[in-house]
Parts: C-alpha cells; sequence; structure tokens
C-alpha cells in the first residue's frame, strides 16, 4: 500500500506526532538515520514550548534540529523568524527551508518580510530594527531560531543578536539557539532562561586550520581559512 508510512525515526520520550515531523524533514533531506546529537537534542525536549539551547560541533545535525522545531511551530500555525549572522546566508536558509515547508506555507526574505511570512529569514540586526519599528507583525512570532548563536561573542554581529534576544524576551517570543562553540554553556542557557543540550559527539567534519595570506586588493580579507 503506497499510503502506508514507513517510519524509521523512534526517540524515547518523543510523541508520535514529532516523530513524523521529524521523519518528513530527514525524508525531504535524503537522511536515512539521525546523529547521536539529534537524537539527544529530540529527547531531551527541544520540540516542547519553550526557550532551548543546543551545542554540539560542526556537522552534527544542529540544522535538522532547527528545522524541525520550524516545523512544530509551524504546525501550530505559528510563525517563526529564522535568524543568521549575515545578508548571504539568508538566500541559503530560505532554500533549505523551502525543501521540507507543506505546500502554501510562505517562507519570506526581502521586502515586506515582516507583514506575511509564516517563516520570516533574516539577519540578527534585520530582525530587532522590525521589532523597534513595529513592523507588520514581527511581535506576534511565536519563536525565534538563533542560527550562529556563537555570533554573540564577536564584536560587530554580537550586539544585534544580543538586542534580539532582548527584544524576543520582551515580546514572549520563544528561542531556540544553536552553535557549535560556546565557552559558558551553562551560563548563557540561565540567561536565555533555556533548556540546555550539549552533545559528546565528535566533529564528523575534519577542520583544518591554515593561515592565508591577505589580499589587500580586496576589500574582504582572510587571516584564517578552515
Amino acid at each position: 500500500d503506497n499510503n502506508i508510512l514507513v517510519m524509521s525515526v523512534e526517540i524515547n520520550g518523543v510523541k508520535s506526532s514529532d516523530e513524523r515531523r521529524i521523519q518528513s524533514i530527514m525524508d525531504s533531506h535524503g537522511f536515512s538515520e539521525l546523529k547521536q546529537t539529534q537524537i539527544q537534542a529530540f529527547s531531551n525536549g527541544i520540540l516542547d514550548d519553550g526557550n532551548h539551547l543546543l551545542v554540539a560541533e560542526t556537522g552534527n545535525g544542529k540544522t535538522l534540529c532547527a528545522e524541525a522545531v520550524t516545523k512544530k511551530y509551524l504546525d501550530q500555525n505559528s510563525a517563526v523568524a529564522y535568524l543568521v549572522p549575515s545578508t548571504q546566508l539568508v538566500r541559503d536558509k530560505k532554500e533549505s527551508i523551502e525543501d521540507w515547508v507543506s505546500e502554501g506555507v510562505d517562507v519570506a526574505t526581502g521586502s515586506g518580510k515582516y507583514h506575511h511570512g509564516d517563516v520570516v529569514v533574516a539577519t540578527f540586526n534585520s530582525f530587532y530594527q522590525a521589532i523597534l519599528r513595529g513592523a507588520g507583525n514581527v511581535r506576534s512570532f511565536d519563536v525565534a531560531i538563533l542560527d550562529d548563536f556563537h555570533e554573540l561573542y564577536g564584536s560587530f554581529i554580537g550586539p544585534g543578536l544580543e538586542k534580539s534576544i532582548a527584544a524576543s524576551k520582551q515580546y514572549d517570543i520563544d528561542l531556540f539557539a544553536m552553535s557549535a562553540t560556546i565557552g559558558n554553556p551553562e551560563d548563557i542557557a540561565e540567561w536565555l532562561d533555556a533548556d540546555l543540550t550539549v552533545s559528546d559527539e565528535k566533529s564528523s567534519i575534519p577542520i583544518e586550520e591554515s593561515v592565508v595570506s591577505p589580499d589587500y586588493s580586496s576589500k574582504k580579507q582572510s587571516l584564517v581559512s578552515f
């Protein structure tokens, strides 16, 4: 029977409806099994209401976790802000989300995004500025996904991210933050009033560091490549 869904996901403590959400995203990306980090995060209740902080090394599946959280809110007819550090990442994230959202779900970026999007992909600073202006329905969003949360420590992007967090708290917007590198996760989780999941799984992607000579003819200069 082609209408029978064969589930490969079974996680202790996770509702069957959430398992189906996870499975649908896995299928859209062509994944046959979950990583250890993902099983741990779902078992720890990241799909429950409230704030959550997930810390896991690069390549261990944080993005799928964030997409599952996004889908959970969308299935509840809730609005989602998916926030990234830079405008360069906005388009890539939009396309990734469009791979698995249901037909009719509006994944928005660009002008007027806060007026009509079910999922709005934007930068931290854009989100904060929109809340300040009261643009569209931005103050009525139900959750903000904070990608690359380690940018909190950066002098350039960090202030915008911190303001986004403060604004979200002001308007009772739930937070799901994820990062590969946080030196004091317990303190950060307490500040966010968030449940914390720290994965012990080692990075599945080898990271190499090398010195690169800067190109002074370009506006963009790289000192270290990963």
